[in-house]
């Protein structure tokens, strides 16, 4: 039995047929979700509790994922089986809170979806603490960067993805986690870069998604191709204007106009709109 047939058997229980839909945008528009009944009238002030902003929202479509809170009590939720955001990019300095995002996204999509729906593979530099994440049954994989083991699920997601181009099939939606992709790209060969830019740009057709977090610091450092097939980019605080323009395509946003560590800002109908990060209850700080 060859690779390609090793996969397809591992998940025959989650293909169906799938039209592939080829929609891209450069910007990300997320939809926005309003709780039923009147709205308050006064901002939130501190992180909104992800498990409350879940039942505040109530049901939400199949593939759903929450981005975050914003403070007129609106929440930024995707659908992971539209294709158009693209693959995401969580930009900010230090103490930005890009982990938790990062983490906040995936423990929604474990909570709104089954793993017949929604899987995630998380690569890190380090995977302890993350409990809460990896004994879930949506937790696909987990690795450390630094091991053959990360490298080798890049490739086994290209695989599934050129699987399902090539077949025009699909089943569950994938995320691949990248927590600090400027590590994971500094122990990769060409071969191996290649394979992930391809990833990050043709996944989503496929509803396999990349989800990566990078310092400010390492934005100007990484090719520009490869940062510009994110079609989605989180934005947290940052001390300088011009990582926030290079990120944004913008002289002239407001994106960094955030609290540390509590919220990012996101691109949304040609205004950039600020929300907070759901607190999990799981973690422990």
């Amino acid at each position: 039995m060859d690779f390609i047939d090793r996969i397809k058997q591992s998940w025959e229980t989650l293909v169906k047929p799938y039209p592939i839909n080829t929609r891209s945008s450069q910007y990300y528009s997320p939809d926005a979700a309003r709780p039923s009944g009147s709205l308050s009238q006064y901002s939130v002030e501190t992180p909104p509790n992800l498990q409350g902003l879940i039942q505040e929202i109530g049901p939400l479509p199949p593939y759903s994922i929450i981005i975050g809170g914003c403070d007129d009590h609106s929440h930024l939720f995707m659908d992971l089986s539209d294709p158009a955001p693209g693959s995401i990019l969580i930009a900010g300095d230090d103490q930005s809170g890009r982990s938790r995002l990062l983490d906040s996204i995936l423990y929604s999509s474990a909570i709104l979806n089954s793993p017949r729906r929604v899987r995630y593979a998380i690569i890190a530099p380090d995977i302890s603490g993350l409990e809460y994440l990896t004994h879930r049954p949506q937790c696909y994989k987990a690795h450390a960067t630094d091991t053959s083991e990360a490298i080798d699920l890049i490739y086994e997601l290209a695989e599934i993805a050129d699987y399902r181009r090539n077949n025009q099939q699909s089943g569950s939606a994938i995320i691949l986690a990248v927590d600090d992709l400027t590590c994971l790209l500094s122990g990769m060969d060409d071969e191996m870069v290649e394979q992930l830019r391809w990833l990050v740009q043709v996944g989503p057709e496929v509803q396999i998604w990349t989800i990566a977090t990078i310092n400010s610091q390492d934005v100007t450092s990484i090719d520009p191709d490869f940062l510009n097939h994110f079609g989605t980019r989180l934005i947290g605080s940052m001390e300088s204007n011009e990582a926030v323009n290079y990120l944004s395509g913008s002289e002239e946003n407001r994106s960094n106009d955030v609290i540390v560590g509590a919220q990012f800002s996101v691109l949304f109908n040609e205004d950039w709109i600020r929300f907070w990060i759901p607190a999990v209850e799981e973690v422990v700080s």
